[in-house]
């Protein structure tokens, strides 16, 4: 509002409102609300905390919500990208508007947020069962006492197994296991007869 004093005569509604804005909301905050608006994303926002922003700034930018199908494109344009593509084929019905359209944005969220918490709890209460099923294999008798026979097969080569498990012959049938006698010639324990003294050889027990 310039220094000028108005000219005589009545003043209409529209050049006071006009004089009034330009003086208490400058052009260059209302092009920031502008701005705002073009720029406006849901974020971490509820659609319906969304929609009342979007209607609040939109009162700046009422060209770009001149006509119903521009107002929900624009309000479709700030939602997460997971609810556009469904928002988008919702405006495609002809009596669609702004109020049905965030109503059906808030129920695909609702909708997917419970379809996402069920899937959790389904996969926390496998891998509960699972985690117990197993302790519970573990914990039983005969499991370990399986696992504890298949030790000596897991560890062939373990020269403290074969000393600390040796495993005696058994005689013809007899099931308990007999020992080896001790030669009177060599002193040591074994079956056949005893080559000491003799020119036999000792694997093959042949002469030459």
């Amino acid at each position: 509002m310039d220094n000028k004093p108005l000219r005589g005569g009545p003043v209409n509604w529209e050049v006071f409102k006009k004089a009034f804005v330009d003086w208490f909301f400058p052009r260059d905050k209302r092009e920031a609300k502008v701005v705002e608006f073009i720029n406006l994303l849901q974020g971490g926002m509820s659609v319906h905390e969304h929609f009342l922003k979007f209607t609040k700034l939109s009162k700046y930018a009422l060209s770009w919500v001149s006509n119903p199908r521009d107002e929900m494109r624009n309000f479709v344009m700030g939602l997460s990208d997971d609810l556009q593509e469904e928002c988008h084929s919702a405006m495609i019905h002809e009596n669609m508007n702004i109020s049905r359209l965030v109503v059906h944005s808030q129920l695909v969220k609702e909708t997917r947020a419970k379809r996402k918490s069920r899937a959790v709890k389904k996969a926390t209460s496998f891998d509960g069962v699972s985690s117990k099923g197993s302790v519970e294999i573990q914990d039983n008798p005969r499991f370990n006492k399986r696992v504890s026979n298949k030790v000596p097969y897991m560890f062939p080569k373990s020269r403290d197994y074969r000393v600390s498990n040796p495993r005696p012959k058994k005689g013809k049938g007899t099931s308990s296991p007999i020992e080896k006698p001790t030669c009177g010639k060599c002193g040591k324990k074994h079956y056949v007869d005893c080559i000491k003294g003799m020119d036999n050889y000792f694997v093959c027990c042949k002469i030459g």
